[in-house]
């Protein structure tokens, strides 16, 4: 049986966690939140695509599993996220 200690790949670059040099902003998930991560870049004005660079910088691979509510998950300013875009792709 496939568990999820068998997906992680530490020569992958998931491991290369992205630094940025604001805080940004904290979110607290809610229950719908968990269920659709993706509903982040909504709430926050950000291009849909950017869900998964947030769940990479706050360590999350599965987000069905590993999310509860209450969770404080940090969304980066758009100058941050081009940064990582741009490290991300080297």
């Amino acid at each position: 049986m496939l568990k999820k200690e068998d997906l992680r790949y530490l020569d992958s670059n998931f491991y290369t966690i992205p630094e940025f040099s604001s805080k940004g902003t904290v979110h607290y998930m809610t229950q719908e939140d968990i269920y659709d991560p993706g509903r982040l870049t909504l709430r926050y004005n950000l291009p849909f695509d950017y869900w998964p660079i947030i769940m990479l910088m706050n360590r999350v691979i599965d987000p069905i599993t590993e999310l509860l509510p209450g969770y404080p998950v940090l969304i980066p300013d758009r100058a941050n996220f081009r940064k990582i875009q741009a490290d991300l792709k080297k």
